[in-house]
């Protein structure tokens, strides 16, 4: 598997295998970048699931 960073799409759009989205999660609590992009993603998809925000 390449470099953990590059599976933050794939983890929010669940895209990701058990083993996969296993190894990010672990990664996610050592990676204040990733939590913090993470965050942002979260963030942008919950204001596109409101029509009203």
């Amino acid at each position: 598997m390449g470099d953990l960073h590059d599976l933050m799409g794939a983890y929010v759009l669940d895209a990701l295998g058990e083993l996969e989205r296993t190894r990010f999660r672990t990664h996610l609590r050592e990676c204040p970048r990733c939590r913090a992009e993470l965050s942002t993603l979260e963030d942008a998809s919950s204001a596109l699931d409101d029509p009203h925000a």
